[in-house]
């Protein structure tokens, strides 16, 4: 009997032994386990923190990229603009006082082109004022400086008691380029005092190797010994910066009106024959726009800027013309490689403004053979001149130019309608 107690008793014991054991690994494994699920979890978001730093840096490298390529191209845009050169400036010279003395005077000053590090000019003798201004209205010349008839015998009268101070007649053609037109008045202003001053200074020394001082009138006399009388040629009034105020908003005002356009309409017709019509339409769309436009850009710059346009008929019907032009350009351009052609012409006027603002003879060869003649905003820069400035009407050689773009343009609008649009699937 007691040894069945024994082993009972023994059995309950072991019994007991064994489950608090197992409740104790139970413990440990659900320990182990929840160790195991917390370092799956940090794990987890380890991973997925590394794969938000992947994707943040392959974000920030694209934009750094964009911008480093956005800034370069817009930093380029400014290269003719940094430090330009005025090169060759065309400027005609009359002599009015044929002699060995006026004679010597020009030939000096063709063989000194170079003013200074940044100006050469060339000197063009030309026969009489009225051909210098002949020349000017066709653009030949930026100005001109008129030496006057008597030239020589005022300079011998100034250490006379009855002095007669010689007049120069510098004629500045500003219509040419209403920046430069500034500069050229400088440079041939200081050509003619410089020129005077050397008289003086001869004068002073042949009296000085004479021994006859100089009376204190005299050597008053040749302390401005010519005068200047500057006449602009072609003035530009009070709107010399009639080119530019038209050109960005009649510019931005085609680039919008030809993007509503192509995404009002681009899906309207499926068959050859419809977008046939519906680009006829289209055309005839920007047509009077283009009118409209030409007609409120003279009314709007007196109505906001405050200046009075003389010739309105001829600049309303010039800009309907320019305004079609670039329509037609951009809206063909878009229709035929789609919204990437947007971009374009947003780059296309960023590149146009610092050529524009600038005289040809301070770009280089490269702007002159290459980018200005196919500008589009260059023929309207122009053809404003043209009308404004040189009395020219509607039709003058800029508005010729714009009906070969106005062709381009419409070509290429009716070149998208054999354009194979994509499928979606």
């Amino acid at each position: 009997m007691q040894q069945i107690v024994v082993i009972w008793f023994s059995f309950f014991i072991y019994k007991d032994y064994i489950i608090k054991t197992s409740k104790k690994q139970q413990g440990v494994a659900k320990k182990y386990k929840e160790r195991i699920s917390n370092r799956r979890i940090k794990t987890s978001i380890i991973e997925t923190e590394e794969k938000k730093m992947k994707k943040y840096g392959k974000i920030t490298g694209i934009l750094l990229s964009v911008v480093a390529v956005i800034l370069s191209i817009f930093m380029s845009t400014q290269i003719p603009t940094v430090n330009p050169k005025i090169t060759d400036l065309p400027l005609a010279i009359v002599n009015q006082d044929k002699n060995e003395t006026t004679t010597a005077m020009i030939e000096k000053l063709k063989e000194n082109s170079t003013l200074n590090d940044n100006v050469s000019v060339k000197w063009v003798e030309v026969d009489s004022k009225d051909k210098a201004i002949e020349k000017m209205n066709n653009k030949e010349y930026y100005g001109a400086i008129v030496i006057p008839e008597n030239y020589t015998k005022s300079l011998a009268t100034l250490v006379s008691s009855n002095p007669q101070t010689p007049e120069f007649t510098v004629l500045v053609n500003q219509g040419m380029n209403s920046q430069l037109s500034t500069q050229v008045s400088q440079i041939l202003t200081q050509v003619v005092n410089k020129s005077g001053e050397m008289a003086s200074t001869q004068i002073i020394k042949q009296a000085e190797a004479a021994n006859k001082p100089l009376p204190a009138k005299v050597a008053g006399n040749l302390m401005n010994p010519v005068k200047v009388n500057v006449e602009n040629i072609n003035s530009t009034g009070d709107f010399s910066t009639a080119p530019s105020a038209y050109f960005s908003p009649i510019w931005m005002s085609s680039l919008v009106g030809s993007i509503i356009l192509f995404m009002y309409s681009r899906k309207e017709a499926n068959s050859i024959k419809d977008k046939a019509v519906q680009k006829t339409v289209q055309l005839c769309i920007l047509g009077l726009v283009s009118i409209t436009i030409g007609l409120l850009a003279p009314y709007f710059s007196e109505g906001i800027l405050g200046v009075t346009v003389d010739n309105y008929s001829g600049i309303a019907t010039f800009l309907s013309i320019a305004t079609f032009a670039f329509m037609t350009i951009i809206f063909g351009t878009i229709s035929l490689i789609g919204l990437a052609g947007v971009p374009l012409a947003v780059l296309l006027l960023f590149f146009a403004l610092p050529l524009l603002s600038l005289a040809p003879e301070m770009l280089s060869s490269f702007y002159t053979d290459w980018v200005l003649p196919w500008l589009p905003m260059r023929m309207l820069f122009d053809g404003v001149k043209n009308i404004l400035y040189f009395g020219q009407g509607a039709w003058n050689l800029a508005t010729k130019e714009l009906i070969y773009v106005v062709i381009v343009g419409v070509t290429l609008t009716l070149t998208s309608i054999i354009k194979k649009e994509k499928v979606k699937n």
